[in-house]
């Protein structure tokens, strides 16, 4: 259903912001703790909680760096397999991705 990939977003969404807050008090994207695959929720540095990213098919644990970010860049990654959501069975091949910008990919 439409649900699925709309929860994908919003949660993305969430962590761009919190991204471009981090990015105006910092002047860069990147942190010792953004490392590749770590999740997005780490070391609670961008303010993001468990329950901002939790939704019936996607969970805290889906949202995690695509790679490290850099000064300019970020990529961050939804992935479905990873989700301890009620309904993660129903998006376990599902892939979301957000990038500074604002470019969204997924792939169900």
């Amino acid at each position: 259903g439409r649900a699925r990939p709309t929860e994908a977003v919003a949660g993305l969404d969430v962590v761009r912001e919190n991204m471009r807050l981090h990015y105006a008090e910092h002047g860069t994207y990147a942190d010792g703790s953004f490392t590749d695959g770590a999740q997005v929720t780490v070391d609670g540095i961008l303010g993001i909680m468990d329950v901002d990213l939790s939704g019936r098919y996607f969970s805290t644990e889906c949202y995690t760096f695509d790679g490290a970010p850099g000064v300019n860049t970020f990529d961050i990654e939804c992935r479905g397999g990873n989700s301890t959501a009620t309904a993660a069975s129903e998006v376990a091949s599902t892939i979301a991705t957000i990038d500074e910008s604002g470019e969204i990919a997924t792939s169900w």
